[in-house]
């Protein structure tokens, strides 16, 4: 997904218009998780089919960078499920 990132960010003006969209929406828990739900592979090596489109899997890569502890998809949501010390919102300007 951060490659995919860097391919829109060099890459064409449509593409990279549709990133900078992506990136002022406010994140939230329910979004988190379908975000997950949808895009978790089974295995490792399925990853990037799960993903074809090169600005949603950037998309992807800029969500979870802003809602996960270091970026790491696997790990969990900042603030935890129920939002207790931080909710996503505080990550996203």
């Amino acid at each position: 997904m951060v490659s995919c990132f860097w391919n829109v960010i060099i890459g064409e003006e449509e593409g990279f218009q549709r990133l900078v969209c992506f990136s002022k929406v406010k994140p939230t828990i329910q979004e988190f998780s379908r975000r997950r739900d949808l895009y978790k592979p089974q295995r490792y090596e399925l990853r990037r089919s799960l993903c074809p489109e090169i600005v949603e899997a950037a998309c992807n890569a800029l969500f979870f960078n802003h809602t996960t502890f270091s970026g790491i998809f696997s790990s969990g949501v900042m603030g935890g499920v129920n939002q207790a010390k931080n909710h996503l919102a505080m990550r996203v300007a």
